[in-house]
């Protein structure tokens, strides 16, 4: 498994809760347990927004999103300047390697059947993951950019404590968006043979 940002914590629940079907797990610039090692606070502000509104105001957060989609498909080149703003510097290169249009795309294509299920997401991620992170036994290898603005370093950091056995690889100077610079590596990690059990 391989969970990226928002997805990080559904790879980590995953290996926990099925351990005779996830053999190895990825996460990259993964979001910490909100409550546990993490707090809203620890995010930029579209994702502090966010995380409040789809608990307390599920319909506006969803309203919201959906502005927001619409917005970033009519004008890709505006959103993805908007975006830029909560970006470290290493990400706004990534960003300005991209077409906005292309690039907004995921985004764009998480709203395209309507907004509830980018702030279940949201209001899930607020929420307590309810697995032990300390009982995975598949290996686990955690990438993390050190300059990440949007996931901070910490919460890798953490993950990484309470994973017995997991590995952390840090990316200098790089940000959330090192994912993308970094899909090679990742996908070769993922891909190497498992140990041998005799």
């Amino acid at each position: 498994m391989w969970g990226y940002s928002g997805g990080g914590p559904y790879a980590v629940a995953c290996a926990a809760a099925l351990p005779d079907r996830v053999t190895r797990v990825a996460v990259a610039a993964g979001m910490g347990e909100i409550g546990e090692w993490a707090s809203r606070e620890d995010f930029e502000k579209t994702d502090r927004m966010m995380l409040k509104l789809s608990q307390t105001r599920p319909m506006l957060a969803r309203t919201v999103m959906a502005i927001s989609g619409r917005w970033a498909r009519l004008s890709p080149k505006s959103a993805a300047k908007s975006f830029a703003k909560e970006l470290s510097p290493s990400d706004q290169a990534v960003l300005a390697a991209y077409d906005p249009g292309e690039f907004m795309a995921m985004f764009t294509n998480a709203v395209l059947r309507g907004a509830r299920g980018v702030v279940d997401d949201y209001r899930a991620l607020g929420q307590s993951w309810g697995v032990d992170p300390g009982s995975i036994s598949a290996p686990v290898k955690i990438f993390q950019g050190e300059s990440d603005t949007m996931v901070p370093l910490r919460h890798a950091e953490e993950l990484a404590r309470r994973i017995p056995g997991s590995e952390l690889s840090t990316w200098l100077g790089e940000g959330h968006l090192g994912t993308v610079t970094h899909v090679d590596e990742i996908l070769e990690w993922l891909s190497q043979p498992l140990p041998s059990s005799t």
